[in-house]
């Protein structure tokens, strides 16, 4: 039997953006109850992973690409879940939330009409290396996306210090040590995986032309502001603002690449 679940994965991209405005109107309202914006995402995240499963079930494990990237999608939030049960960052849930929704809709674009991925949206005939590339890769964006959050929220919660703002939330934001431990523990878990999906992906990047690939050069570009950022806070002690604002740089470079590979 032939089911249409296109419409459901434009639904899970929509729970996941409203969850993220509900984290936004908790974070500058007082009106809103607390727990709205974590009972949200946990729907979209238990929609979002049965959604998966159905995916895979129907297609019988096809769609590889469209299965990853919403992996990552369920990662992230799960993750941000985890996280907050031992600290309390609610103020990450926007950033969080709007990064699933992004992968969300990477992976609603790798449907049924999108077939310009050739072996990537075929498990079928898909070499371990391939599949091992794709892993760490996702692996490595999610930890990456983790830490660009944190880096986000410190930003904000820098400049509302700097400027000396009213913290928006009534103190709901975690302090700086906290928000720059957990992104470099995120760049810690992070760049070993990407690098390994870097230097596996390094066969494929050629496309059989000679030449790199645009994505391959942002991919490789964004690893190396990652790998500067991580060396500069492991041997020089380097923290900050600086480090937040590169962190950012170099996911939005994944980011792109990302997009790359789901609007084909």
């Amino acid at each position: 039997m032939n089911i249409d679940l296109e419409p459901w994965f434009l639904s899970g991209v929509s729970l996941f953006a409203i969850s993220c405005l509900f984290y936004i109107f908790n974070a500058w309202g007082q009106s809103l109850n607390t727990k709205w914006p974590k009972r949200i995402l946990d729907f979209s995240l238990g929609f979002w992973g049965l959604l998966l499963v159905c995916w895979l079930i129907h297609t019988g494990g096809n769609g590889a690409s469209r299965l990853w990237f919403g992996i990552s999608a369920l990662a992230i939030g799960l993750t941000y879940r985890v996280i907050n049960q031992r600290v309390a960052i609610d103020s990450l849930g926007a950033v969080v939330a709007a990064f699933s929704a992004l992968l969300a809709i990477f992976s609603y674009q790798l449907g049924p009409a999108s077939d310009s991925l050739g072996v990537l949206n075929d498990n079928a005939d898909m070499p371990f290396t391939l599949v091992l590339h794709i892993a760490l890769a996702m692996a490595g964006l999610t930890a990456f996306a983790v830490s660009a959050a944190m880096s986000g929220l410190y930003l904000v919660v820098s400049r509302r210090l700097k400027s000396k703002q009213l913290m928006m939330g009534s103190g709901r934001l975690p302090s700086l040590s906290v928000l720059d431990a957990f992104n470099l523990k995120s760049l810690l878990v992070g760049f070993p995986l990407y690098t390994g999906a870097l230097l596996i992906g390094s066969a494929y990047a050629f496309q059989g032309t000679g030449e790199l690939s645009l994505s391959y050069m942002v991919a490789i570009a964004s690893w190396i502001i990652y790998g500067g950022v991580l060396q500069a806070r492991l041997t020089a002690g380097w923290r900050g603002r600086r480090a937040a604002f590169l962190t950012l740089i170099a996911f939005i470079g994944l980011l792109l690449v990302a997009a790359s590979y789901s609007f084909r």
